[in-house]
């Protein structure tokens, strides 16, 4: 059974005249949500083999905020295709992972870090999913157990832990 975690970045700055949305930063509370996430990440015993993620200013910073509490134990790999990726491309670079990793991190962006979780879960015991449905918010983190042995065979599974800040931020 293979693991997947689907993160969005944490809040960012507002866009300032001239800046391109690809190098927005994180605001302070976004800085401090991404140390939280690593922090609950750490307290529940995730580790990754793998972080995909997009190359964006706010996600690189999301991940250095999480690393600081968690040392991500695999590669970490800027994917430039993540950065405007939709579900289906996401969906397909996941069946491209080789099968030596367990477990992958997702790293981007909404709507389609949301809508990932969305169509690769089919079940949770906790309403996860019905949250998930009504909002994902910046730095929001979902664990999918696939159901699937392969990435190749990528298929829906449960959603068994949603990691928002406002439940673990300060």
């Amino acid at each position: 059974m293979k693991r997947l975690a689907i993160l969005r970045h944490a809040k960012t700055e507002p866009p300032a005249s001239g800046m391109a949305d690809f190098d927005r930063a994180l605001e302070e509370r976004g800085r401090g949500d991404a140390q939280a996430i690593g922090t609950a990440m750490a307290a529940r015993g995730w580790r990754f083999d793998l972080v995909l993620a997009s190359p964006a200013q706010r996600v690189r910073e999301t991940l250095d905020g999480i690393q600081q509490a968690l040392s991500f134990d695999g590669e970490v790999r800027f994917e430039p295709r993540l950065y405007e990726a939709g579900a289906g491309q996401v969906k397909e670079l996941l069946r491209q992972v080789p099968d030596a990793f367990e477990s992958v991190l997702v790293a981007g962006h909404n709507p389609t870090m949301q809508q990932v979780v969305l169509d690769l879960t089919d079940h949770d015991a906790q309403g996860l999913r019905d949250v998930v449905r009504m909002k994902y918010p910046t730095g929001a983190l979902s664990v999918i157990e696939l159901s699937a042995a392969t990435w190749e065979a990528l298929a829906p599974g449960a959603l068994v832990d949603l990691i928002l800040p406002s439940d673990v931020a300060g």
